[in-house]
């Protein structure tokens, strides 16, 4: 997915636990963070991210625009 059309250059997930995603958003000047547990979305400018499921220290993110 081309995340530049959100506003920022790069998203990341830089916390996985057994009931949490953080995810970070970053660009030139822009540093946007967010946790969600799972079964739960965060928003992002627009776009959504949903915490699908965890299984150890791997997440699945399901990411759409809303």
């Amino acid at each position: 997915m081309d995340v530049a059309k959100f506003g920022f250059g790069r998203l990341t997930a830089t916390s996985v636990s057994a009931d949490a995603v953080t995810v970070e958003a970053t660009g030139p000047g822009i540093y946007l963070s967010s946790t969600a547990p799972v079964g739960r979305s965060s928003l992002l400018n627009s776009l959504d991210i949903l915490v699908r499921s965890v299984t150890g220290h791997t997440a699945v993110l399901v990411l759409s625009v809303r």
